[in-house]
């Protein structure tokens, strides 16, 4: 059998979006090609895993394996995976390239289910949209040898004790946003009704948690004040429709293309739009 491997990054606020879609293009290509769908994440053997154990059932995954220091070099010369996606983010990339199977392409997913979407032979994954899997499924998770020996982020360590299965979006957290022009008045009364806040670019390393929007017309790069927030601030960078992919954007969680009203209110649905046994 062909498998496709995806490494889950874990973040304060639960599973990264990006690992969220890679699992969701998987299963879809697993499903498809008749392909096991493996997920792989350092872990500790801690709470935490409990809620990555979690998305990985429900976005997909058919196997969820936590590894130590080895990385993922061992599943992969073990299994020979057809595909290996991961975030295109550093921790993402910097998880990925260690394995000779060539640079990560970057591909932008800004719709669920995209028609003929594939996977290259790694794949960095942009979260442009909230996933399309809710399974009703659970995973007992294997432990590689040297699993307490992980290198795992600092904040892991007085993380929330209570491992979340999914992500939140705006909901339950502070809302703060930058704009690069003035908003309509549409926009500002439904910024409003979140309780978002406007703050200057060069405030945005010093918010503690919540959501924060960049509102951005073009491409553009991100300023060097989102590499230095809060690990608990989540990005979610919202460009025009014709926008291409900017290096930069490896640094946010989300990036929702389209008129900013209507990525708003994207955002504002249910997490999971269609539920598939």
């Amino acid at each position: 059998m062909a498998h496709i491997l995806v490494y889950l990054q874990r973040t304060p606020l639960g599973l990264h979006p990006a690992s969220a879609l890679a699992l969701c293009i998987a299963r879809d290509i697993g499903t498809n090609r008749g392909a096991s769908v493996t997920a792989l994440c350092p872990g500790d053997a801690g709470v935490l895993d409990e809620g990555i154990s979690r998305a990985a059932a429900r976005f997909g995954a058919d196997i969820m394996v936590f590894f130590g220091p080895g990385g993922l070099a061992d599943t992969v010369e073990r299994l020979r995976p057809v595909h290996v996606l991961a975030p295109w983010t550093a921790e993402g990339l910097g998880a990925v390239g260690p394995l000779k199977l060539g640079p990560a392409s970057p591909r932008w997913i800004r719709t669920a289910r995209p028609p003929g979407a594939g996977a290259d032979t790694v794949t960095g994954v942009i979260a442009g949209t909230t996933p399309w899997y809710a399974l009703d499924a659970t995973l007992d998770p294997e432990y590689l040898g040297n699993v307490d020996a992980a290198r795992l982020p600092t904040w892991v360590e007085g993380a929330d004790t209570n491992p979340r299965a999914g992500y939140g979006v705006t909901e339950g957290s502070p809302v703060h946003y930058v704009a690069t022009r003035a908003l309509d008045a549409d926009l500002a009364r439904t910024l409003d009704q979140l309780g978002a806040q406007a703050v200057a670019p060069e405030a945005v390393s010093t918010l503690p948690a919540g959501t924060l929007l960049w509102f951005t017309e073009g491409t553009g790069a991100l300023p060097d004040a989102v590499q230095q927030r809060s690990v608990a601030t989540r990005l979610i960078v919202l460009p025009d429709a014709d926008a291409g992919v900017d290096q930069s954007w490896m640094h946010a969680d989300l990036v929702i293309p389209g008129p900013w009203h209507e990525a708003i209110a994207r955002l504002q649905q249910p997490q999971w739009s269609t539920t598939l046994a």
